[in-house]
C-alpha cells in the first residue's frame, strides 16, 4: 500500500498522505461495482450511494456439514443500462428483485461467488456455509507429483519403475486439465497451454469432497485404478494440512461456542455448538482419541452438580447466571474454562475418579447428552492440556487466575476463527468421507515428514552419502 501510494502524484490523490489514501483504496476495494468489459475483466468501478449499502446473501450450502446444493439466499439484481435504453436518457444502475420479498424484509445482493479468503480480503467478513469455498493443497499438478515423488523415493522405492509410473500419472494429470479448459472453452486445442495452466491451475479441495481433477487422474495411475486408494491418499494429503494448523477443527468450534457463550449470543451458541457436536459424533474416538476421557470427566462432573442441585432443592442454573440484557436467544450461562472452588457443600468431582468411555455407543450418548457449553468446556480443556492452542492468534481469557474464567475472542479472532473453521471442514469432509483410520492417516504423515527431511537433506547437500541427491533432482517429467 505504502509503495503505491508513493507511486501516486500528491495533486492526483488531492495531496492525502498514507492513512487517507488508504481509507479511499479499501473503499474502492469493498464499495464499488465492476461492470464487466468487452475485452473481459472489470472495465468501470463505480461507487452507487444507496445499493452499496446493501448486505452480502449469495449461495449457501443447504447442509454446510454435508456440502449439499446450494441455494441462492439474494433476492434482488444489478444491471447497468445504457442511455439508449434508458428513459431517462443517461447510464443508470437498475435494482430488480428476483422473487417475492416481504414487507420489512432486508434486500440481500450478492456480492460476487468464490472463496472465503477473497470476502475476508475485500469485505473483511466470511460468509456461512459458502459452497465456492476452496482450500489449496498444492500450488499445481506438478508440485503435487513432485511431494508424492519425494516421498516414494524416501521410502526406497524401485526408481526404474517409479519414473514410468510417474511420467505416465503426470501426463494423465495434464490430459485431464486440459480437457477441463476444452470444455469450459467449448473448442479449440489446448495442448500449447499445458505448462501455462499447470502453473496457474493450483490443486484445490472444495465443498462436498470435491478435488481438483488433475490429481485425481494422477492418483488412479499411481494406484492402478483403485479408487479406495485414491480416496486415502488425498484424506492423507487432507489430513497433513490439518495437522499442521496451530489449532484443531474441534478446537476452534469450542472457541466460537465459548466466545458466544460470553456474549450471550444464544443463536451462535446452537449454530456453533451443533457442528461441534457433529464433529464430536463422528471424529471421536477415530480421529480424536484423545477426547475420550475429558468427555468423560465433563459427563462425570455434570452429573454431579445435577446431584447436588437437586439435594439443595436449587433450580438455580450450573453456570451462574448472566448479568446484561439479552439481545438474542438467551443461554445456560457463561461458560466455565478454569476450575472453580465449589461454593456447595457437595465435594468436587474428581476427574480421576471419572468412568472411562468405552465403546463407540457409549462416546455417542455422553456426547449427545452433554450440554454444549459442556462439550465447548471438555474440548478446550483437552486442547489446551495438550498445548496445541495457536501462539499466532492468543486468546483473551477474562478473570484473574483461580476465579472463574471465559474465553474470548477479539473481533479479528473471532473473525479468524470462523475463516480457520470454513477451511477445516473442507479438509475434514474429504477425509471422513474415505473413512481412512487414524493409523493409516498418521503413517502417511510419518512418511511425509521424513520425504521433507530427505528432501531439505537433498538441497543442503547432506544426501550424497545416502545415494539419493540425483534421484530428488531429476523428475521423471523432466527427462
Amino acid at each position: 500500500m505504502a509503495a503505491s501510494w508513493r507511486a501516486c502524484r500528491p495533486d492526483a490523490i488531492g495531496k492525502a498522505d498514507l492513512q487517507r489514501y488508504s481509507w479511499a483504496h479499501s473503499v474502492v476495494m469493498s464499495r464499488t461495482f465492476g461492470n464487466a468489459s468487452e475485452q473481459g475483466g472489470i472495465g468501470v468501478r463505480m461507487l452507487v450511494p444507496l445499493i452499496d449499502m446493501l448486505n452480502h446473501a449469495g449461495d449457501e450450502a443447504e447442509d454446510r456439514l454435508l456440502g449439499t446444493v446450494a441455494i441462492a439466499r439474494d433476492n434482488v439484481r444489478w444491471d447497468v443500462v445504457s442511455p439508449g435504453n434508458s428513459p431517462n436518457n443517461c447510464w443508470e444502475m437498475v435494482l430488480s428483485t428476483t422473487q417475492l420479498i416481504p414487507a420489512d424484509s432486508p434486500l440481500l445482493l450478492s456480492y460476487f461467488e468464490g472463496p472465503n479468503e477473497e470476502f475476508l480480503l475485500h469485505y473483511g467478513f466470511v460468509p456461512y456455509g459458502n459452497p465456492n469455498d476452496t482450500v489449496q493443497l498444492f500450488d499445481s499438478i506438478t508440485a503435487a507429483l513432485e511431494h508424492l515423488w519425494a516421498i516414494d523415493i524416501a521410502q526406497g522405492t524401485n526408481l526404474e519403475r517409479l519414473a514410468a509410473v510417474y511420467k505416465q500419472a503426470h501426463d494423465a494429470s495434464l490430459a485431464a486439465l486440459q480437457a477441463e479448459v476444452m470444455a469450459a472453452a467449448g473448442s479449440g486445442d489446448t495442448g500449447a497451454w499445458t505448462a501455462l495452466l499447470d502453473a496457474l491451475e493450483p490443486v484445490k479441495v472444495a465443498s462436498g469432497g470435491r478435488v481438483s481433477g488433475p490429481l485425481i487422474a494422477a492418483l488412479e495411475v499411481l494406484h492402478e485404478g483403485h479408487m479406495k486408494h485414491v480416496e486415502a491418499a488425498v484424506a492423507g494429503l487432507c489430513w497433513q494440512q490439518l495437522q499442521a494448523m496451530p489449532t484443531s477443527l474441534l478446537q476452534d468450534l469450542a472457541l466460537l461456542v465459548a466466545d458466544a457463550q460470553q456474549a450471550d449470543d444464544g443463536d451462535a451458541v446452537q449454530l456453533y455448538g451443533g457442528e461441534l457436536r457433529h464433529y464430536l459424533q463422528v471424529m471421536v474416538p477415530t480421529y480424536a482419541p484423545h477426547l475420550l476421557q475429558p468427555l468423560a470427566e465433563a459427563d462425570a462432573s455434570s452429573s454431579s452438580a445435577i446431584s447436588s442441585s437437586r439435594s439443595n432443592n436449587s433450580s438455580s442454573s450450573n453456570f451462574g447466571s448472566l448479568s446484561g440484557k439479552s439481545k438474542k436467544r438467551p443461554v445456560p450461562g457463561p461458560l466455565q474454562v478454569t476450575a472453580v472452588a465449589s461454593t456447595s457443600s457437595a465435594a468436587a468431582p474428581n476427574p480421576a475418579a471419572a468412568p472411562k468411555v468405552s465403546g463407540q455407543s457409549s462416546v455417542l450418548n455422553v456426547i449427545s447428552k452433554l450440554a454444549l457449553p459442556k462439550l465447548a468446556q471438555a474440548v478446550l480443556h483437552a486442547e489446551s492440556s495438550d498445548g496445541s492452542s495457536s501462539s499466532s492468534a492468543p486468546l483473551v481469557k477474562s478473570g484473574q487466575p483461580g476465579s472463574t474464567g471465559m474465553w474470548s475472542l477479539s473481533p479479528n479472532q473471532r473473525m479468524a476463527v470462523k475463516f480457520r473453521v470454513s477451511k477445516k471442514q473442507l479438509l475434514m469432509g474429504v477425509v471422513l468421507a474415505a473413512a481412512v483410520q487414524l493409523d493409516q492417516l498418521e503413517h502417511q504423515q510419518t512418511r511425509a515428514a521424513a520425504a521433507l527431511q530427505t528432501s531439505q537433506a537433498a538441497v543442503s547437500g547432506s544426501s550424497q552419502a545416502l545415494g539419493i541427491e540425483e534421484e530428488l533432482e531429476v523428475l521423471p517429467w523432466h527427462l
